[in-house]
């Protein structure tokens, strides 16, 4: 049974071990897997070669799939974490936090026009009334 699932998994990892995705893999097994190639016998390997590349057939897609996920979950977070530091950026930036103060000024400078216009309308209205 445990050789059933060695040679499974290394079938899975010799698959992944083609892909952009398998770089990672052997970079992280390098130090505390070298010592368990050795005890792998190497006969089962080339007998179960011919379902290798069935396996190699079907896993492609998986690990594919696998890659645009994580590629996706990466780019999100990525998007993310862009906006949180240019709010956190605007926050602090002076110069943000002064063109935001020129942007209120001018709003209300605009509403007090408005009401003054009115304000002048109606002091017109009362003039001409009596």
């Amino acid at each position: 049974m445990k050789e059933l699932l060695h040679s499974s998994s290394e079938r899975i990892l010799s698959a992944v071990r083609d892909t952009p995705m398998g770089k990672l893999i052997t970079r992280n097994e390098a130090a505390p897997s070298e010592p368990e190639p050795e005890p792998v016998e190497p006969a089962p390997a080339p007998v179960h070669e011919p379902a290798a590349p069935a396996a190699t057939v079907a896993e492609p897609g998986r690990v594919e799939k696998f890659v645009e996920q994580s590629r996706e979950a990466i780019d999100h977070w990525q998007h993310r974490v862009d906006h949180q530091m240019k709010s956190f950026w605007e926050g602090i930036n002076p110069m943000a936090q002064i063109e935001a103060l020129q942007a209120e000024v001018r709003r209300l400078n605009q509403r007090v026009e408005a009401l003054e216009a009115k304000a002048s309308e109606r002091a017109h209205e009362a003039d001409r009334d009596p």
